[in-house]
């Protein structure tokens, strides 16, 4: 289940699993795993795609179901909506 703890430390390390693994995994192991990071992700991919107008509407049904069922509540939601944002605005160099 997605926390907000483990998109804060998602977003700390803007989504670059090997720099947290290689120098903070000891310190979160009890709040993300592997396959936490790896929903993460998935979930912020799939969410660019609908954002871009990229995704068929099946998909987009299907993603708000992965996204109720794997977060632990509409703020987590929102967060990760919220995460997509952000991350994508960085890479592609936006304020």
């Amino acid at each position: 289940m997605l926390t907000q703890a483990k998109l804060d430390i998602y977003k700390k390390h803007r989504g670059f699993y090997d720099g947290f693994y290689m120098q903070y995994r000891k310190d979160a192991d009890n709040i993300i795993t592997g396959s936490d990071w790896k929903m993460i992700e998935g979930l912020v991919q799939d969410l660019y795609l609908v954002r871009k107008g990229l995704a068929a509407p099946s998909f987009r049904d299907d993603l708000a179901v992965r996204l109720r069922n794997n977060c632990d509540g509409p703020d987590t939601i929102a967060s990760v909506i919220a995460l997509e944002e952000f991350l994508t605005s960085a890479r592609e160099g936006r304020p």
